[in-house]
Parts: C-alpha cells; sequence; structure tokens
C-alpha cells in the first residue's frame, strides 16, 4: 500500500494526478461533495490499473470520517484481487463485518 498516494512514482502519469488533485479538493470542501465524487475519482485511478493508490485513498477517506457504501467496498475488493492480494481482500470484508455487527465472522 501506498501512505502517501500523492509522492508514489507510481503517479507521474498526468491522469492520475488530475484524479488525485480532484480527490484532495473534494477533501478539503465544506460540505464535502456526495460519495458519488469521491467514488469516482477512485474508479477512475483504479481504470488506471493504480490500485495501491486507490486503498491509500480509502483509507483517507476512513481518517476524514467520510462514509462508504457498497460501491466503494466492491471497488476497493476488487483492487486487492488486482494486486493478487485475495487474503487481504477478505481481510477487508471481514473488517467491514465486524465493524458493522460488533462480532467476527
Amino acid at each position: 500500500m501506498v501512505s502517501n498516494p500523492t509522492t508514489s512514482d507510481e503517479t507521474q502519469n498526468p491522469d492520475v494526478e488530475e484524479a488525485l488533485l480532484a480527490f484532495e479538493d473534494y477533501l478539503g470542501m465544506i460540505p464535502r461533495p456526495p460519495l458519488c465524487f469521491f467514488n469516482e475519482a477512485m474508479a477512475y485511478i483504479a481504470d488506471l490499473k493504480h490500485y495501491d493508490v486507490v486503498i491509500a485513498l480509502f483509507n483517507r477517506m476512513g481518517r476524514a470520517g467520510i462514509p462508504y457504501d457498497i460501491d466503494t467496498i466492491n471497488l476497493i475488493f476488487h483492487c486487492y484481487l488486482q494486486l493478487n492480494q485475495d487474503m487481504l481482500a477478505y481481510v477487508f470484508l471481514e473488517q467491514l463485518y465486524i465493524d458493522e455487527t460488533g462480532s467476527s465472522i
């Protein structure tokens, strides 16, 4: 995973940089834009095959208190799978389950 996606060597693609800037703008807006704006930015970056950056952005959303929806979960799950991190994909789903129900699987 990339801890700070804006400094990664992998983000030198101008399209990725533009999407990252949009994401940063969304984080700074008050009130924050709808979740679909964040999902669209992350989906665009995923389409460019920068899956680790998408996961890092999802983690930033969590730290910023931005909720997620089924589209976000699906995107992150598939990013883990594309990175050949099947176990982390399922751990991710399990953690979401634990967070929502308070009990483990």
